[in-house]
């Protein structure tokens, strides 16, 4: 299983490593955020080029920022992304940041370019993963309508599920 990480996923799993470290007490996200790093290693964790500078930017040990950095793999933009991110907007309301993500999930590459988007996004976003679900019959024909005009590997792009950490480690 292949998963995208959006920043607030990352971001709580750095401050409950950094929580832990000084001895306080973790939020429920934080624990989740964290078990999901340690998922087995048949699981490829990703995380976007954004995602990665912020980190990078956070008042955290380098060895902290290591520790989720040796598990996650940057997750890039490649062809027709950007414009999977327009139409998600443009159609169906998804924010900038958010239609960003999706597009990145359906249409993002390893820097390797072996894999081609991911099977889920997780995101603690609720709004997010609510207004995804409500029009994910629409989104999908919107996609096939897209990727029916492609040549591979995209023309084989296939939306992602998108889920909570507690979801995904409860599965």
């Amino acid at each position: 299983m292949r998963y995208l990480l959006n920043k607030g996923v990352i971001r709580s799993s750095a401050e409950g490593l950094r929580n832990f470290v000084r001895g306080r007490r973790l939020t429920l996200g934080q624990r989740e955020a964290i078990a999901v790093l340690q998922l087995h290693p048949n699981h490829q964790l990703f995380a976007s080029n954004e995602t990665w500078n912020l980190l990078m930017r956070r008042d955290i040990s380098h060895g902290l920022i290591q520790l989720i950095t040796n598990r996650t793999k940057r997750f890039v933009p490649r062809r027709y992304q950007r414009r999977w991110a327009r139409r998600l907007r443009q159609h169906f309301g998804f924010e900038r940041e958010d239609a960003h993500q999706l597009a990145l999930a359906t249409l993002g590459s390893d820097e390797n370019s072996t894999v081609l988007g991911v099977n889920a996004l997780i995101t603690f976003d609720r709004r997010l993963i609510n207004r995804f679900y409500t029009h994910h019959s629409q989104i999908e024909t919107k996609l096939r309508r897209m990727t029916a005009q492609l040549h591979p590997p995209y023309s084989q792009a296939i939306l992602p599920e998108l889920a909570t950490p507690g979801e995904i480690l409860s599965t």
